[in-house]
């Protein structure tokens, strides 16, 4: 597969959200296994280099884990397009509704 861009926008989302936890992605994968989620350390890279897909079950784990503004960052960074090249909306009309939805 040869693809320029990362699969996804959440990778580098989840290694800052790690990062500034002070956590390491053994240990990340140590919590995430506690809850339910299993990830190895070898993936969990692979997601933070966007190289692989992540479901929506491991997402909520990220964010239980990593904290609510993961998931605010996430968002955000939807909302403005993903760096304009992961992501590009082509529903104008879905893309002004997003802008009006906002997480609490």
């Amino acid at each position: 597969m040869s693809n320029h861009y990362p699969m996804n926008i959440c990778g580098n989302l989840i290694k800052h959200a790690r990062n500034a936890a002070n956590m390491t992605q053994e240990q990340l994968a140590a919590k995430l296994q506690l809850d339910g989620i299993m990830l190895s350390r070898v993936q969990i890279s692979k997601i933070e280099k966007g190289y692989r897909y992540i479901t929506d079950q491991e997402l909520a784990g990220f964010v239980r884990i990593l904290g609510k503004n993961l998931l605010q960052e996430f968002w955000n960074e939807i909302n403005k397009g993903g760096d304009g090249q992961i992501y590009r909306s082509r529903d104008k009309k879905a893309s002004s509704v997003a802008e009006n939805d906002k997480f609490e």
